[in-house]
């Protein structure tokens, strides 16, 4: 028992450092990559946006349902030796290591959710260019969206029609992840088309007004 108390414990501080670490990280990228980068060429205009962060509680929900395999890990250095650190060093090591896997295999899935788009568009009023380097001509775009692929809430912020459906996050944490779950759409052609995603609400606000400002007909 006082080894996986240990086993936990050290964890946890290793967890903390790591989040300490990781959020210096993550304050300088987002000085070298603001929320939302407008750039002019050519008369094209490309928008980039980073993502913003996955809340913090996604990381504590990940290190909590590591802890089966640190006790795991406690258990079969016991087995080998039980008077030496190995339970604890066996213990730190597959929460450490099963704490940082969980994170990322939620990141990643919380991510294609979210919709995350890592290459940027331009916009002009020629129309839309996607990354792939579609253009998709003012006449074939019907409206130019908001919406939130956690709240289910969708706002026009260009074009024609009202579409709406909102419906209630059940946790905390979906509430949280709602607020970064934004997204910025265009509709041609009997579909939608993400232009970007995982945004904050003041991000896509900016990324839709980037858009309907360059396109015409569509300024509000």
């Amino acid at each position: 028992m006082i080894t996986l108390l240990a086993v936990i414990a050290a964890g946890f501080v290793l967890a903390l450092v790591i989040r300490h670490v990781a959020a210096g990280l993550r304050d300088r990228e987002a000085i070298k990559n603001p929320p939302v980068r407008v750039t002019e060429e050519h008369g094209w205009t490309t928008v980039a946006t980073t993502p913003a962060p996955l809340p913090a509680r996604v990381t504590v929900v990940s290190w909590c349902l590591a802890l089966p395999a640190g006790w795991a890990g406690a258990a079969l250095g016991a087995k080998v030796d039980a008077h030496s650190p190995l339970p604890l060093i066996c213990g730190v090591a597959a929460l450490v290591g099963c704490g940082v896997l969980i994170t990322k295999l939620f990141k990643a899935g919380h991510d294609t959710t979210r919709l995350v788009q890592r290459k940027p568009f331009q916009v002009s009023a020629q129309g839309i260019r996607l990354p792939d380097g579609t253009l998709i001509a003012p006449g074939q775009i019907y409206a130019i969206r908001r919406g939130n692929t956690q709240s289910g809430h969708t706002v026009i912020v260009g074009g024609v029609g009202v579409v709406a459906g909102v419906s209630q996050a059940a946790a905390v944490t979906a509430h949280l992840l709602t607020q970064v779950s934004h997204t910025v759409e265009v509709e041609h052609g009997g579909r939608a088309t993400v232009l970007a995603g995982g945004l904050t609400e003041a991000q896509a606000n900016a990324v839709a007004m980037e858009v309907t400002r360059r396109l015409p007909g569509f300024q509000r």
